[in-house]
Order: structure tokens, then sequence, then C-alpha cells
């Protein structure tokens, strides 16, 4: 099974579990949603980097690392209306299948990257709009090959990123997560024994655009 239907399936069973936990709550007005103070969520991400992030000249891709799926989990509290402020984690998962020289090979990249947010936030008890901008820095960075071994850096940058987020509120705990926005994140300075990931040694650049879906938990 590849990401991409591994991605439809989980948000086929995100939607089926969420009508059979929040069902009894459709019914509620907006005045029986009490806001609670700190949000919770969780969700996957779809994105979509530069079409340069991985490209090595002459060889044959089967796979390429231009559409990571990542992992997040955010924390935040409801400070003083309408501030909004977090913090986030993010864990990437992408790789690229390609052939060389007749050599061919697997690179699996291991990006985890944790940070601040901030967010100005409108809406109602049902649902909450937020508008965030963030900062992440890499706790780790590295790409496993099957041919040129592991690939590390010791070159950390802050990296940044844009959102828009909506907390569509089923009870006063449990709220659907949806998100999108842009990201921009580099990986620099990666080499192993064999040599540099990309020629000249230059920056893998995962920078681009991201959807996501999640669940919200409100305490």
């Amino acid at each position: 099974m590849n990401r991409r239907m591994a991605f439809r399936y989980g948000l086929i069973f995100l939607w089926v579990a969420l009508g059979g936990l929040c069902a009894p709550s459709w019914g509620k007005t907006k005045r029986e949603i009490q806001l609670k103070p700190f949000l919770f969520y969780g969700a996957i991400n779809l994105g979509l980097a530069s079409p340069a992030s991985d490209k090595v000249l002459g060889a044959s891709y089967t796979q390429n690392m231009r559409t990571p799926i990542l992992g997040t989990l955010g924390l935040g509290y409801f400070a003083l209306k309408p501030l909004w402020i977090g913090i986030r984690y993010e864990f990437w998962v992408a790789q690229r299948k390609m052939s060389l020289a007749g050599v061919n090979s697997i690179d699996k990249l291991n990006l985890q990257l944790l940070g601040p947010e901030v967010a100005y936030v409108r809406g109602n008890p049902r649902v909450s709009y937020l508008f965030a901008a963030g900062g992440t820095f890499p706790l780790k960075q590295q790409i496993d090959s099957s041919a040129n071994g592991v690939f590390q850096t010791g070159a950390t940058f802050w990296n940044y990123h844009l959102r828009t987020s909506l907390e569509l509120r089923f009870n006063t705990q449990l709220a659907l997560h949806l998100e999108g926005g842009y990201r921009w994140v580099k990986v620099r300075g990666l080499s192993s024994s064999s040599g540099s990931f990309l020629a000249n040694g230059g920056d893998v650049d995962l920078s681009g655009p991201f959807v996501g879906i999640g669940l919200g938990f409100l305490f």
C-alpha cells in the first residue's frame, strides 16, 4: 500500500470514528458547548514539496520526496481573547527510490521538528478559526540510505510556517481539527562517509503547501 492510499484510508477511518463518537452531540446548541482554555490536537498532514527537493542529475526515479506525510501534535492555551499560544511537534515521513549508474537505492527521511506558535482566534462556542504563525527547530535530521549509509548534519536552522485551522466542536471536549498552510523547511548540509546527499552540498528543500485532518481535545 503506497503512502497516498494509506492517507485516504486514514481519512475514511477518521470520519467513521467521528460519526460514532460524536453523533449524540450534533443536536446541542452553541450555548450548551462551553469554551475551555486548553486545546490539544493531533493530525495527519500531506505536504507538497519543491520539485528539486531531492533531485540528482542523471538519476532515474520511481519515487521522490515531493509528497511527505507528517504526524503533528500541538498543545495551546487560549490566553487572552483573541490570542492563542501553543507549541507544535512534527514528525516527517518521506522517501525516494532511484537508480543511478546502475545502483538502486532507497533513501528514507527522519525529520523531527518542535517549536512555538501564536494565533489569532475568531469564532463561537461551536467553531473556532485559528490563524497561526510559528517556527520549528530540528530535533533530528537524518536520511537512511540503503546504498550510501546514514546522512546526517550538524547544521540546525529555524523553519517557519503559516497555517489556518478550524476546530469544529462536537461536545465540550472533542473537536474535528482541519488545517492548511505553507511551510518553509530546508535540511542543510546532509553528508555521510560517501559524500553529500545532494551534489555540491545543496539543501533538501521541503518547503511547500500542506493540508491536514485530525482531532482536537479541549480541557
